[in-house]
């Protein structure tokens, strides 16, 4: 079938992607029948009111649609796309939600003040607040004399293990 519509197509010797000549022929198979490629048998189909009306008979389909009431919301990407608005794929496909609650409680760590060449305060502890620090943190804390409390907790926020991926 899509070598019959690439000869029929391509007969005044134009160029035309092969892979248009594959869409055309999925989209008139779909249904499991040859549907006709016209406004009979593709705006016939169960899809958007955007979609049916970019084919064919733009103004009709959306009369009809403006007098039966009809209302679809936009979730097709190229309908989005035709109106102007983000599809909803990638980074638009859900939305951040910030916990306010969640928020009040965060422990804020001191920016550097570039004393010298250390990231953080010389002492450490002080820098801890004993309600926001967990049971680890406060035994690294206690046991630590020889060596930064700092570089214990990024040595053990570093360790990765090798992952295989299938």
């Amino acid at each position: 079938m899509e070598l019959e519509i690439c000869r029929a197509m391509t007969s005044d010797e134009t160029y035309c992607n092969s892979q248009h000549f594959a869409l055309l022929c999925d989209v008139t198979t779909t249904e499991g029948y040859l549907m006709v490629i016209t406004h009979h048998g593709i705006n016939r189909q169960d899809v958007g009111l955007i979609m049916r009306s970019s084919f064919e008979e733009t103004v009709d389909t959306l009369m009809e649609a403006t007098a039966q009431s009809d209302f679809k919301p936009l979730k097709n990407v190229s309908e989005r796309i035709l109106l102007g608005r983000l599809p909803e794929l990638g980074t638009s496909y859900f939305d951040l939600l910030l916990d306010t609650k969640k928020c009040a409680k965060v422990l804020e760590l001191p920016t550097n003040t570039m004393v010298g060449h250390d990231m953080m305060p010389n002492d450490p502890v002080k820098a801890f607040n004993q309600e926001t620090t967990t049971p680890q943190i406060e035994s690294m804390i206690t046991k630590s004399n020889d060596e930064s409390v700092w570089l214990q907790i990024y040595r053990q926020m570093t360790l990765m293990e090798p992952v295989n991926f299938s």
